[in-house]
């Protein structure tokens, strides 16, 4: 039975891609620090869709679990997803102090950036030995605005899975950064964040992202931002002055209600 492995398969966008691949049958190795909750979430999957599904309760800030679940990832027979999903919203302003702060830095850098890149090389050895698979890079629209630690780490997501994808092609396995939007899930709350107050049509459906992104890594793309409109509005950030990005972010930030 193939295989999928998920970070952050707890809630959110990792619970709704663990439920998607669930009911084509795949079995799951769900990874997040909620130890009940992930217990759970397992069990009703397991329920539900008649698969496997192991629940894996880890602190992947943690340089040394991090390489525990890479030795977890190189082994694991049949694996045809990793998901590289775990992750949280860092948008602190430059010079906003406290160690707690700083350490949700350090952490958002080990957590979505480096663990992308370990994770992300220890399947690459087994799935190109199958000839087959899909790695997973959950990135963001970020990436094209400049909202500090988030945006660097998510140009790198984006980058580095731009650059798997290309040494991975004629393997049979395929790599796949997603730029999804804002998206009304825990994203925010587990950093003490607020959601930030923007338009509503600027957000896009959870369950929007999970299945453009499944239909887009059987297509064997390499990049998709979900959303026509979000489409769109890359597009002219890409292509037009560099200043729409800064403007662009301006007005973001302006949005922002920072409660640490």
């Amino acid at each position: 039975m193939a295989t999928a492995i998920i970070t952050g398969g707890s809630a959110g966008l990792g619970l709704l891609f663990a439920e998607a691949l669930a009911e084509q049958g795949l079995d799951l190795i769900l990874i997040a620090r909620d130890k009940a909750r992930l217990k759970q979430v397992c069990r009703d999957l397991a329920g539900r869709y008649h698969v496997a599904a192991e629940p894996i309760a880890i602190d992947l800030a943690d340089p040394d679990n991090a390489e525990i679940i890479a030795k977890i990832i190189s082994k694991t027979k049949d694996l045809l997803y990793l998901i590289n999903n775990a992750g949280f919203a860092t948008h602190f302003r430059a010079g906003d102090g406290g160690e707690r702060i700083r350490r949700l830095q350090r952490n958002a850098v080990n957590v979505m950036a480096l663990n992308t890149l370990l994770f992300s090389s220890a399947a690459v050895r087994p799935m190109v030995k199958a000839g087959q698979g899909h790695i997973v890079n959950i990135a963001s629209t970020a990436a094209w605005t400049y909202t500090g630690n988030y945006s660097a780490i998510k140009s790198y997501v984006l980058t580095y899975t731009q650059s798997l994808a290309l040494e991975l092609e004629d393997t049979g396995v395929t790599a796949t950064a997603v730029c999804p939007a804002w998206m009304h899930t825990n994203f925010h709350s587990v950093a003490g964040l607020a959601e930030p107050a923007i338009p509503e049509w600027l957000y896009v459906r959870p369950k929007q992202v999970v299945s453009e992104t499944l239909r887009a890594v059987r297509r064997g793309k390499s990049l998709v931002i979900p959303a026509r409109r979000w489409r769109l509005i890359i597009w002219c950030l890409t292509h037009g002055p560099r200043a729409w990005r800064r403007q662009f972010t301006k007005a973001y930030l302006k949005t922002k209600n920072y409660r640490h």
